[in-house]
């Protein structure tokens, strides 16, 4: 049977699109997307998994994330993700519910819906198009050095059984931005670079006293030890070498074009039409490592993530110096929520590649996720130092940043932020995060100032204007916060913390029916929504005014 050339459905498309806006940060844009494809094939599993990723509250994401397992109730990435947000849920309820202890009822409810630290990069890069890769073929990594390409193409004309770690060392990984893992699968092998990302730049989690914070998050892994026991470094020889005789020149130029011709169909999104040529390649060249690792890349894209774990495997055992292969294994075992063996590939593949920035952020992101917020600021630092001006760096302050907010280093935090606007100066999540570390130091209109340039940039984003309501009220122009909540409200009508804030307001002004009515309406939403702990408290407070 031919290979088919069909091409992704339009949810399959939007899926993809999708993905991308939240790899680059872009959440906003990531969830209309996420949500377009769902509602165009509500059981699209990838895209529920992914909009997991992309949800404004831990709520949403858990809604997501049954959704996915309703669909395939075997999906593990969805059933650790969910076993991973029942303790957050309840640790943010607890701490919202000790804050308005602390708290007179005047004071706003600074509730932060969702953690802003930015997603895992895209997997990975394909492999280069062998002697005849174009400059364009570096889509996210222009760091490669060209030095490797040239030695690969060396190492290929010479008879022995090194040619096939020539090829292996001809990639070098690089990363597409969401901060880190949001989750995107891997892409072809072009003398580029491996990362990950995953279904996630927004996690769910609420700082105890601050404001909302934007952020964009793939599907949370499991929780696992803060460090991982990298595996032992691999021998500079591949394990084939010494039991298997040099691939045939002519046969490993045929099997180059058999992977040149699936890596054009991988570029156009054809990843079933790619998968058959990069069979054929290996079929024709069983010892070309670069073919299994494409293939790899492909057989992920389509959901099959055992076959992406064993073409990896296989890439791996032919040629352990690749350090792309080990960041795209360990993208997907990030997918799958394994997050202790996609922190030892991760690991691995800096061990072979010390400048392998990518592998450098996801790890980062995962160290995140598991509370390490001093590994994490120590991998994006590195990631930094390897790239300071590439195309994600400026997602990558974002994201050091949030560690540096989670280590209370808020000066440190600010700086980051700052130089993350300088290097992309719509990048929404840099000025509400700011925001949110300059509420820790009491600057409110600072913070003020950072809200509004967030909304002037995503006018349809709720929550600079449910944080900018809370300093409006902090500072005693309730007028103002009401306003802001209210716009809060329209763009999200079941955002319980902004009616709750607003029954604050209303409270204020005297108001007491609308306040009432306010909290109310919030401890509804809050059950709605899993969240017990703040519907007792906006409950009490409408109970407080009753006569």
């Amino acid at each position: 049977m031919p290979p088919s050339n069909e091409l992704y459905t339009p949810g399959d498309k939007l899926t993809q699109q999708g993905i991308d806006a939240l790899g680059s940060g872009d959440t906003v844009h990531a969830r209309e997307l996420l949500t377009q494809a769902v509602t165009i094939d509500p059981t699209n599993e990838r895209a529920w998994l992914w909009l997991s990723g992309a949800a404004a509250t831990d709520t949403e994401r858990r809604t997501c994330l049954e959704r996915v397992l309703a669909i395939n109730p075997q999906n593990e990435a969805a059933r650790r993700g969910l076993a991973q947000l029942a303790p957050i849920l309840a640790s943010t309820a607890t701490a919202a519910s000790l804050t308005i202890l602390e708290k007179a009822d005047t004071t706003p409810v600074v509730s932060a819906d969702f953690d802003s630290h930015p997603a895992p990069l895209p997997v990975s890069e394909p492999s280069s198009l062998s002697a005849l890769t174009t400059p364009d073929r570096r889509p996210t990594s222009p760091t490669t050095p060209a030095r490797r390409l040239d030695a690969l193409l060396a190492l290929l004309g010479v008879v022995c059984g090194i040619i096939i770690l020539g090829g292996l060392v001809l990639f070098r990984t690089a990363f597409r931005s969401s901060t880190l893992p949001v989750l995107q699968p891997p892409s072809p092998s072009a003398s580029v670079q491996a990362a990950a990302v995953a279904p996630p730049t927004q996690l769910t989690i609420q700082p105890t006293m601050q404001p909302t914070a934007v952020a964009a998050a793939p599907v949370q892994p499991t929780v696992l030890p803060q460090t991982t026991t990298p595996p032992p470094a691999v021998s500079a020889v591949s394990a084939h070498s010494a039991t298997t005789t040099p691939p045939d020149p002519e046969a490993r130029r045929r099997a180059e074009d058999a992977k040149n011709r699936g890596l054009a169909k991988q570029r156009k999104g054809d990843d079933r039409g790619a998968l058959a040529d990069f069979t054929e390649a290996i079929r024709i060249d069983p010892q070309y490592a670069l073919a299994y690792y494409d293939r790899g890349l492909s057989r992920d894209h389509l959901g099959d993530t055992q076959g992406a774990i064993d073409d990896f495997n296989e890439a791996i055992s032919l040629d352990p110096n690749y350090s792309n292969t080990y960041a795209a294994r360990g993208y997907v075992y990030m997918e799958l929520g394994d997050a202790q063996r996609a922190i030892s590939d991760y690991t691995q593949a800096i061990r072979v590649n010390p400048d392998n920035a990518r592998a450098y952020h996801n790890r980062g992101y995962l160290r995140y996720l598991l509370g390490d917020y001093k590994g994490a600021v120590d991998d994006y630092t590195d990631e930094l130092r390897i790239d300071p001006d590439g195309p994600y760096a400026a997602t990558s302050y974002c994201a050091r940043g949030e560690a540096h907010y989670k280590l209370r280093q808020y000066q440190a935090a600010i700086e980051d932020c700052t130089q993350a606007i300088q290097l992309d100066p719509r990048l929404v999540s840099a000025y509400v995060n700011r925001g949110l570390d300059r509420d820790a130091l009491g600057d409110y209109k600072s913070a003020i100032e950072d809200y509004t340039t967030a909304i002037q940039i995503a006018p349809n984003d709720p929550i600079p204007y449910l944080n900018r309501g809370a300093d409006y009220a902090a500072l005693g122009d309730y007028k103002a916060a009401l306003a802001d909540q209210d716009e809060a409200i329209r763009l999200r009508p079941d955002y319980a913390a902004a009616y709750e804030n607003r029954g604050q307001d209303r409270q204020a002004l005297g108001d007491t029916k609308g306040a009432i009515a306010d909290y109310e309406q919030a401890a509804e939403f809050y059950e709605q929504q899993g969240n017990a702990a703040a519907a007792r408290r906006a409950r009490a407070r409408a109970a407080a005014l009753k006569p």
